[in-house]
């Protein structure tokens, strides 16, 4: 997490609260988007978005290379 947070700081121009709010939204679950966990998924027990993104790049490059 603290390279996505050192990323917004040098996006915002070191501006901390934007950077907090960005990162607050980014982290949320949204409602509207009942597939999207928001980045959360990344970090939480069994990093479940973390083997869903494995996956699809694994998959993605056999497709490509054979």
């Amino acid at each position: 997490m603290n390279f996505m947070v050192g990323f917004l700081l040098m996006v915002s121009g070191g501006r901390e609260k934007e950077s907090y709010w960005v990162f607050s939204a980014l982290m949320q679950k949204r409602k509207e988007i009942p597939v999207m966990d928001g980045l959360r998924g990344m970090y939480i027990q069994d990093f479940p978005m973390w083997h869903k993104y494995c996956y699809v790049f694994q998959s993605f490059f056999k497709e490509i290379l054979p």
